[in-house]
């Protein structure tokens, strides 16, 4: 069976805004050349993917990362050198003729602080971090026979189905625990405009407020306990700070004090310095008319 090896490089297209707040830290560095710019990313940013492909099931897979041009439509950063660096060593990375590069998953060199260098012709600001799902080139053949497309295929049905569907269980708000739960694989990418529409009944489940957000605070609390490794610790307390500020939020325009106050004090505790919190406590202390 002969076919293009490109149908091999089953693509998971995610994309994500790489902001010098977030601990993913992107920074240009220095200028290389008059044309290009040198640009450094903390390695723990890709190593947040790599790390998802340690299962015996998916040994064919390997994550190849790029930097979509925000200006030119389907089209990466073109990328003339990259490299991995730490006080001790640089290890150089090759870089394909797509723009990707692939990185060796070491949990010591996220442990060493290590960061990506890279020489990019674009300026930094217009490149967004894009990562690919991809075979493995010694996998890759001009002639396969059914055993090798069978072994193919289920690697990558083993990478997406590992994270399951909708959990029925949950009853309300079956959709939010999915991506949440999806988010610990994947990044979104946030695509403007409408979609897809939906109905709206003033009977349907998800009116409930009250229940969405018990629903809400159970779903969180359940991804915590199972995928709660992939948040640094500032990130969970900031996670879980902003929930409580909207439910401590509604509950006072519902007029129920009580459950305020207790959602604001959760707040409260995971960030008591976050001026977020201090707001909506303003709100609880005086609702509005």
């Amino acid at each position: 069976m002969k076919l293009p090896t490109l149908i091999l490089g089953i693509t998971l297209s995610i994309s994500s805004h790489v902001k010098a707040q977030d601990n993913a830290i992107l920074s240009t560095v220095t200028s290389t050349a008059p044309s290009t710019q040198l640009l450094e990313v903390a390695y723990k940013t890709f190593y947040s993917h790599t790390r998802k492909l340690s299962g015996d099931d998916i040994t064919a897979l390997r994550f190849a990362f790029g930097f979509t041009n925000i200006h030119a439509e389907g089209s990466l950063c073109h990328i003339d050198n990259a490299y991995i660096h730490t006080q001790k060593v640089d290890i150089p990375l090759i870089v394909s003729a797509e723009q990707r590069f692939s990185i060796p998953s070491e949990k010591a060199l996220r442990l060493a602080d290590a960061k990506i260098m890279l020489a990019i012709r674009e300026q930094t600001n217009h490149c967004d971090i894009n990562v690919q799902i991809e075979t493995l080139p010694e996998y890759l053949k001009e002639q396969y026979t059914q055993a090798d497309m069978s072994f193919i295929l289920n690697q990558y049905m083993a990478f997406f189905d590992e994270m399951g569907g909708f959990d029925t269980s949950v009853g309300v708000a079956d959709d939010y625990e999915l991506w949440l739960r999806f988010s610990a694989r994947y990044c979104y990418q946030y695509e403007p405009g409408i979609v897809a529409s939906y109905r709206v009944m003033a009977d349907q489940i998800s009116s409930d407020k009250r229940r969405r957000y018990a629903a809400n605070e159970r779903i969180i609390q359940q991804f915590l306990a199972r995928y709660g490794e992939v948040l640094s610790p500032g990130e969970r307390r900031w996670g879980l700070a902003r929930f409580y500020c909207r439910k401590a939020r509604y509950f006072a325009s519902a007029g129920e004090r009580g459950k305020a106050v207790g959602a604001i004090a959760g707040a409260l505790h995971n960030a008591p310095l976050d001026s977020v919190v201090w707001r909506a406590l303003y709100r609880v202390a005086v609702p509005r008319r």
